[in-house]
């Protein structure tokens, strides 16, 4: 079975986006292709590929399966809002 190695990376991050601040985190993922056969595996893969761009500072994004399909997109949306306090 496929862990997480950034879940608590993910958590914390989470944790400090919903900070009183009018902030939110979208994503959707699209799971009805032959690239979710072993659907653990390649969510857990495509969650890791989010979480390694907003590490990187990225606000928004695409989301590409395996087999180079655009299956969804992600999104923080706020943070103008946030950045304005500091």
């Amino acid at each position: 079975m496929y862990e997480l190695p950034t879940t608590l990376r993910l958590q914390r991050l989470i944790h400090d986006l919903n900070q009183n601040y009018p902030m939110e985190f979208s994503l959707k993922i699209d799971m009805d292709n032959a690239a979710f056969l072993y659907y653990d595996r390649e969510l857990g893969r495509l969650l890791t590929e989010v979480v390694t761009e907003i590490s990187h500072q990225n606000h928004y994004g695409t989301v590409i399966d395996i087999n180079g399909n655009k299956v969804g997109s992600w999104e923080i949306t706020g943070l103008d809002e946030h950045n304005e306090d500091e």
